[in-house]
């Protein structure tokens, strides 16, 4: 049984990839490829929770309580042994490769020790694990990771999220990839920058299919309406960002009144938050050493790693 492991990264269009990989379950289990996701969710949000380190915590243990070390053993204990399951269970229905989404196992896991967790426990269910990622230019991420922010019950203002960015260790591609090199090795590593214009058929799901070896005949698809996870307009953003302050954020229950608004506020007319030309500058500038070296590593036919 063969793995495709679908880390994101973040803001490069995995909702559109789960989307479509979820409501085409049929279709892919008849041509031998099985998706497999948490309960509820259309991502393996939870295999992401279950290897990262148990002293850490986010919004997502804090909301479904699987804080502590006791609790935190616990649940990994329980979603290995389920996973575990469910790959036999596709085994003895003809299932050759299995599929695994969630963007979570690149942002969340910021230690060595959390990526060799979980390819221990794969490589211990799986003949075969590839590892497919997106990377997309960082001054055109922060954006949309701003929208996705305030989207999740987020408060502060675009200038600060800015400042935060500027001042975070996220992103830096070249150590990140060094990590998930280190565990499941380079050839494993199915990369590829985040920009229709290299997208196999100018097509984000096309080009994920392709960059993962997916071999199918796609005629009983169902194909995305449109994007999925789409950025809030700047008045969107702040009306949402205002009415957070009122709504907790680790509730189950606000988090479903916080989704009934976004449905509105899709469609409230606008331009996103974009950089100015000088915070643009400064983004460009902190990551150019690491994007750099992240080319020649992984893509030294291309003259610079994004396009100015």
């Amino acid at each position: 049984m063969n793995l495709i492991l679908h880390i994101g990264t973040e803001k490069t269009g995995s909702s559109s990839i789960q989307t479509f990989l979820f409501e085409n379950k049929k279709p892919l289990a008849k041509a031998g490829y099985g998706y497999i996701h948490t309960e509820g969710r259309v991502d393996h949000r939870d295999v992401a929770v279950a290897f990262m380190k148990h002293s850490r915590s986010d919004e997502y243990t804090r909301t479904h309580k699987i804080e502590g070390e006791e609790a935190r053993y616990a649940f990994c204990e329980r979603v290995k042994k389920q996973l575990a399951g469910e790959v036999a269970a596709l085994r003895n229905q003809g299932i050759h490769t299995c599929i695994i989404s969630s963007e979570h196992l690149n942002s969340r896991f910021k230690y060595v020790l959390e990526i060799q967790g979980l390819g221990s426990s794969l490589q211990n269910i799986f003949d075969d694990v590839r590892v497919v990622a997106y990377v997309r230019d960082q001054r055109k991420k922060l954006s949309s990771h701003y929208s996705t922010r305030i989207k999740t019950g987020g408060t502060i203002t675009f200038r600060e999220a800015f400042n935060d960015y500027l001042r975070s260790k996220r992103d830096y591609y070249d150590m990140s990839f060094m990590r998930w090199e280190n565990v499941f090795g380079r050839k494993a590593l199915r990369l590829q920058v985040f920009d229709r214009k290299y997208f196999y058929r100018g097509d984000l799901i096309q080009d994920f299919l392709n960059l993962s070896g997916v071999e199918l005949d796609q005629k009983d698809f169902k194909h995305l309406k449109s994007d999925v996870n789409t950025s809030l307009s700047k008045n969107a953003c702040e009306i949402l960002r205002i009415v957070n302050f009122l709504l907790p954020r680790s509730s189950l229950r606000s988090i479903a009144l916080r989704g009934s608004l976004i449905k509105l506020l899709n469609h409230l007319s606008g331009k996103p938050w974009s950089l100015s030309s000088e915070q643009s500058e400064l983004i460009k500038k902190k990551y150019q050493d690491s994007n750099e070296e992240f080319r020649k590593q992984y893509f030294p036919a291309k003259e610079s790693l994004f396009d100015d």
